[in-house]
């Protein structure tokens, strides 16, 4: 299975380099600098730079932990489920992808609406301004349908399993990390309090940045029990509230 936490990684760095490029190139051919459009690319080239750098340190920590999943290391559980409960699970999961066209349609009928009145108020001065609104209009529709289609296509390709690792999970074709403390970490693991048979993940993920606080709220994630793999579970939930992580997982398999 290709490691598309590596592809990202690339990308980004790849971008990171575009970047560096674009700074450096109007100082060093002396291009643009007297009228100032030389400045402008060399900071927009440097934004681009170290975004791309920030990007590549998080797409390699996630890339690292999805090698080692692969390669069977740090592994705590590999659970597979059933084709009828999967079945079930994809169901649920494309019929909820609808979600994206349903906002694509509110934000593009919203700027569409606000071009429309804007417009009437005075057709002779605004007719430049319609014409935006209703490309941001298309635009959000667009962006709805294209995030409906993936998550759809992300569902009917999902894998009947889960895989538990010390640093990671991967459920649902998704990979969920909490290797780096600077943009998540793992708050609790325990069993659902409102369903049955199923492990409850918590993490702490990092959202805000700009004019927004930069903060981390909780980010759920449910994981089924298959029937057979209760002991697992408990394992899995002892291992993870350990007071000392560097207990070893076959040592915690042998007190259960």
């Amino acid at each position: 299975m290709k490691n598309k936490e590596r592809r990202s990684a690339n990308i980004s760095l790849f971008i990171m380099f575009i970047g560096i490029f674009a700074a450096v190139f109007p100082f060093a051919l002396n291009v643009g600098l007297d009228d100032g459009w030389g400045i402008f690319v060399a900071f927009a080239g440097a934004f681009i730079a170290v975004t791309g750098f920030f990007i590549f340190l998080m797409y390699n920590g996630r890339a690292k932990v999805r090698a080692k999943m692969f390669n069977n290391e740090n592994i705590l559980a590999h659970w597979q489920y059933s084709k009828e409960f999967w079945d079930q699970v994809t169901k649920e999961d494309i019929k909820d992808s609808g979600l994206g066209k349903v906002f694509g349609f509110f934000f593009g009928g919203l700027f569409a609406v606000i071009g429309i009145i804007v417009f009437f108020f005075n057709t002779d001065d605004n007719g430049v301004f319609l014409f935006i609104m209703l490309g941001a209009a298309v635009f959000f529709v667009i962006i709805g349908f294209l995030a409906a289609s993936v998550e759809k296509k992300r569902a009917a390709n999902s894998l009947p399993e889960v895989i538990i690792a010390q640093d990671g999970l991967f459920y649902k074709n998704i990979l969920h990390t909490w290797n780096a403390k600077a943009i998540s970490r793992l708050e609790s693991v325990s069993m659902h309090p409102a369903e049955p048979n199923t492990l409850l993940f918590v993490t702490r993920q990092l959202k805000g940045g700009g004019l927004n606080r930069v903060h981390y709220p909780p980010v759920p994630l449910s994981i089924p029990i298959p029937p057979g793999q209760e002991q697992s579970a408990l394992s899995v939930i002892n291992y993870f509230n350990m007071p000392l992580a560097s207990v070893p997982w076959e040592e915690i398999q042998k007190d259960d």
